[in-house]
């Protein structure tokens, strides 16, 4: 790059041209425009009108690019002289005057660049298996809980690198070696919570940030760490190249696995075949996903786990899927329940009964206004749901609290009370357990903040702040009408 800018330098002098500006790309390959963040401000600097220059010096044809395509190099050049701007090659042996002996040398050194880049790209492709097949890696770094041990030319080992260490000189080749002993450790530990226990990659990366294990680059640890080490046979000892290409700076291709090139029981394995096969069998199962009898089945091991069963439980159980996968895998999850032989009289299903709520709730908001309204008072449904404006000035909210079983097998009705904003009282609608039957009204005043929720236990339905009515009408004062 230097003797590059020096050259230009001396050209732009000895024909009196001022170097006002310098656009370059260090260390950038030209196979492609991404990346080369001069070449692209170069050109939008042309096209917006910022360039205050009338010439533009490029040492040789070649530094606009090696790209595989030629005609993109030519494209570029055509931009900068449409918008009124000379290109000049400095190092080549031709004038750029837009001559037709011009075009076609720079049509053939376009060609000859590409075809260079193409040709340097497959002999080191070819060197990278070459070395491969002796057993030395190549490039990238070693994983965690491995390490790369340098070698000479001699074949002795010089030393182990750590993250980010460069070797010592480039004829020096590279293997892998094992890393720590408590990182080994973290590796086999990982392997168990996946096969054994059940977990999933990203249930397995949060194990580890919670017990502030550091990762190789002492990151958090993530999902797509954690399945670079399950499905790495590097951990067996394995080394394999050319699981992928990025030739020519091109999009990455996942080759197939015929087209590996690999070397078995290069170095000590982390863990055993049997393992790795039994991680890559857990993998391709649950990619594929369970079938229905084994969905199931993990319902019946919750039931026989907790005599009961609930969404709850099955969302907290280990290597069982989120209740509501059941629920739309089978329709509903109390029919998942009756296809399980697992139907219990605390399974209630909120599924089937979610519209007759809807329709219960939609009712009472009517017959409060009606009331309201036999009382001498107005009100009006205002924007937030189920809350009613009463004489313009008071608002009450009106919400339905379900019968719900907690884990210790407890009854519970869950009322919210906040919103935004806040109403002045809220009626909540206690239904009985496992029914569309209203069981009491609640009048609860606009309280401090205590949290988001009121919480009524079936073993204690009292408390001095709430006010209880068998009726509406008897919360409203009034006479009940002849049913």
């Amino acid at each position: 790059m230097h003797h590059q800018r020096t050259r230009m330098e001396i050209y732009a002098t000895e024909r009196g041209i001022e170097i006002v500006r310098q656009y370059m790309d260090e260390g950038k390959s030209g196979l492609r425009i991404k990346g080369r963040t001069g070449l692209l401000q170069l050109i939008e600097d042309v096209q917006t009108g910022e360039a205050t220059f009338g010439v533009i010096l490029v040492h040789d044809v070649t530094r606009w690019g090696r790209f595989q395509d030629v005609d993109e190099s030519a494209y570029y050049e055509y931009v900068c002289r449409s918008h009124g701007i000379d290109v000049v090659y400095c190092a080549e042996q031709f004038q750029n005057d837009g001559s037709p002996l011009s075009s076609i040398l720079k049509s053939l050194k376009r060609a000859m660049a590409a075809e260079y880049s193409r040709e340097l790209s497959e002999k080191v492709f070819m060197a990278q298996c070459e070395f491969t097949a002796l057993g030395f890696k190549q490039g990238g770094t070693a994983g965690y809980a491995l390490r790369r041990a340098t070698f000479g030319a001699d074949g002795r080992q010089k030393k182990t690198l750590e993250l980010g260490e460069r070797k010592g000189a480039l004829t020096d080749r590279v293997q892998f070696a094992l890393g720590p002993a408590h990182e080994v450790a973290v590796v086999r530990r990982i392997y168990k919570w996946y096969v054994t226990d059940g977990l999933g990659d990203t249930a397995i990366a949060a194990r580890l940030n919670e017990l502030a294990v550091p990762s190789e680059t002492t990151r958090p640890w993530t999902a797509w760490l954690i399945r670079g080490i399950l499905t790495n046979e590097k951990y067996l000892g394995n080394l394999v190249f050319n699981r992928r290409s990025f030739k020519l700076s091109r999009d990455v291709v996942h080759n197939p696995a015929e087209e590996w090139i690999r070397r078995n029981d290069q170095f000590p394995a982390l863990i055993t075949h049997a393992l790795f096969d039994r991680a890559a069998e857990v993998r391709r199962r649950r990619q594929q996903g369970p079938t229905d009898d084994e969905l199931l089945e993990m319902l019946r091991r919750v039931f026989r786990k907790h005599g009961r069963i609930t969404s709850n439980l099955i969302t907290e159980f280990p290597g069982i899927p989120n209740a509501k996968l059941f629920g739309i895998k089978f329709g509903s999850l109390l029919h998942a329940y009756t296809l399980a032989g697992v139907d219990s009289a605390t399974s209630f299903d909120f599924v089937t009964t979610r519209r007759a709520i809807r329709s219960t709730l939609l009712s009472t908001i009517s017959k409060v206004r009606m009331l309201i309204d036999q009382a001498g008072g107005t009100a009006r449904l205002i924007a937030h749901p189920g809350t009613l404006l009463i004489n313009e000035a008071v608002t009450v909210k009106i919400v339905v609290a379900r019968a719900r079983i907690d884990i210790g097998g407890n009854v519970r009705w869950k009322i919210p009370t906040t919103g935004k904003p806040p109403a002045h009282f809220t009626i909540a609608l206690q239904m009985e357990i496992g029914s569309i039957v209203v069981r009491h009204y609640y009048l609860f005043p606009l309280l401090e903040p205590t949290g988001h929720m009121i919480t009524l236990r079936g073993e204690d339905p009292g408390g001095e702040w709430k006010f209880r009515h068998d009726s509406l009408e008897a919360m409203f004062g009034l006479p009940a009408r002849p049913r």
